[in-house]
């Protein structure tokens, strides 16, 4: 269940409460007729809540398959993100280089305009 549908239900679930108070305190609906819907809805309120723990529970036992709540140490986790930002930037690098050559493969053939592309290209790029 996502957390956004669990907001709903529990805005629903406040609204309707607050509703059958009002409603009974007024006598607009029987003060038993109002204990019953609540008593219902507290029933389906209460299976729903059952499934968002189970969900929850679900989704915690998968954080920590993942490592999610592994204490590690500072000064490794500033390590592992630094190799981690050095490889996107690898990775970054190869990305413009392959895109200069397909560039430059693809202007060299075209007279005048190759040379020329390709000159500003070796400057600029």
């Amino acid at each position: 269940m996502s957390p956004k549908i669990r907001q709903y239900l529990y805005v629903f679930g406040v609204v309707a409460f607050a509703s059958l108070t009002v409603l009974s305190t007024l006598k607009i609906i029987d003060p038993n007729t109002a204990a019953s819907v609540s008593a219902a809805l507290t029933s389906v309120l209460g299976l729903l809540g059952i499934s968002v723990a189970s969900t929850a529970a679900y989704n915690i036992n998968k954080q920590k398959k993942n490592g999610a709540f592994d204490s590690i140490d500072p000064a490794e986790q500033v390590i592992n993100g630094i190799n981690a930002v050095i490889d996107q930037q690898q990775q970054a690098q190869n990305a413009a280089d392959r895109v200069k050559n397909a560039l430059n493969d693809a202007v060299k053939d075209i007279p005048v305009l190759g040379p020329l592309a390709q000159q500003a290209m070796k400057n600029y790029l």
